[in-house]
């Protein structure tokens, strides 16, 4: 009887070693809401923009220590869970509610971008060339396809029955969502001279958008992949760009802030902030918001392409800011998380983390995420529940 009582010790130890070391656990059927937030940006514009925010002061609710790093890129959320991938190649399932580690996949390779979630599927993208990107079924714990690309360090694109990536050789990648074949392919380097794309693919829902480290940004046909228009930059581009009401929305390595328009990619304006940027732009329907390499984050008039306000920052500002119509949430390397006022700029309320803050905050109702480089993932709830607005979708 002892000899039985221990070998079920012994199972019960295995299992939960299995467990957190390369494996998870769902009772549910992954069924993405309007209100979740399952790709990077929040939506196909990628505006970082919800009409749901919880209202400051905030407390940490629960900590996760994930025992890696973060991309950009590194959550998401569906039906009350979220999805946190990590440099080492792991998938990680919390439950929002309590912080439960659902458990983990670990693959074999770096993830950098973002995932994306479709109804009972995970979209992956690693930075190899032998498993570029690919469908996961949660349910399977399986891949129901891969493909062989040439890296891929963006977040990937859903659009309709479509995914859509960037690659390290510069190409634009549209695939079939449930098969998995490519369905075009768009590159406007000769081969031998391919530059890197690591700006994650935005869409207005006929074009696909994204930037090159040679400096361009394309605007490409969704359905066949045919260039529509380009335009140069003075810099490398590895922001992300954001559309709203007809305009792109970029920052350059060259020290500017684009606006573009999507119809015929003439330039609207440009606004110098006198320091590379790399990290990604949030948009409302007044303003355009964008941190730079020199600490500040500048809110310009989208229409004017005028200053409105600006921020000052400790340090760095690497990821874009999370924004509603009334507050902004952004993180800085000064390892602080700053609360202000989107329309004045004042500092509203700031928490200081252990550690940097290199990627976007994410929402879920009335709850905060925020990863920073000490390997930690912080929920955040309010001290008197609230939130900006009530009801909404991302965009």
């Amino acid at each position: 009887m002892r000899l039985l009582n221990r070998n079920i010790v012994f199972l019960i130890i295995g299992s939960l070693f299995s467990l957190n070391c390369n494996s998870y656990r769902l009772d549910k059927y992954i069924s993405p809401k309007s209100s979740d937030w399952t790709m990077y940006g929040g939506g196909i514009n990628r505006t970082n923009h919800s009409e749901v925010l919880p209202i400051p002061p905030l407390a940490p609710k629960w900590e996760f220590n994930t025992g890696a790093g973060f991309g950009t890129f590194s959550g998401v959320v569906a039906d009350s869970i979220l999805f946190a991938t990590t440099l080492k190649g792991e998938l990680h399932l919390l439950n929002i509610q309590t912080g439960k580690n659902l458990g983990k996949k670990k693959f074999s390779a770096p993830i950098v971008g973002g995932p994306a979630i479709g109804s009972g599927v995970v979209y992956l993208s690693f930075a190899v060339r032998d498993i570029s990107v690919g469908e996961y079924d949660l349910s399977d714990k399986k891949f129901n396809w891969t493909l062989e690309l040439s890296g891929v360090e963006s977040s990937p694109l859903i659009v309709g029955n479509q995914l859509f990536v960037t690659t390290s050789e510069g190409k634009l990648v549209a695939i079939e969502k449930k098969s998995g074949v490519v369905n075009w392919t768009f590159s406007d380097e000769p081969i031998g001279i391919l530059k890197s794309s690591r700006s994650s693919p935005a869409s207005d829902g006929k074009k696909v958008v994204y930037g090159n480290d040679n400096g361009v940004l394309y605007a490409v046909d969704i359905d066949n992949g045919k260039l529509i228009w380009r335009y140069k930059s003075g810099g490398s581009i590895a922001a992300s760009p954001a559309i709203k009401n007809n305009i792109v929305y970029f920052g350059s390595m060259d020290g500017n802030l684009y606006a573009i328009d999507i119809s015929d990619g003439k330039l609207i304006w440009k606004y110098e902030t006198g320091s590379p940027v790399y990290s990604s732009a949030a948009v409302s329907d007044s303003y355009v918001y964008i941190g730079g390499a020199d600490g500040v984050l500048r809110c310009i008039n989208n229409q004017s392409g005028k200053l409105v306000w600006s921020f000052k920052a400790q340090s760095v500002f690497g990821s874009a800011p999370l924004i509603s119509d009334k507050i902004i949430y952004i993180g800085s390397f000064d390892k602080n998380l700053y609360v202000l006022d989107a329309v004045n700029g004042n500092l509203v309320w700031s928490y200081l983390l252990n550690g940097r803050i290199k990627s976007s905050p994410l929402v879920w109702k009335n709850f905060l995420f925020v990863f920073t480089d000490d390997q930690i993932i912080t929920a955040f709830t309010p001290i008197k529940s609230g939130l900006t607005k009530e009801g909404g979708r991302p965009e």
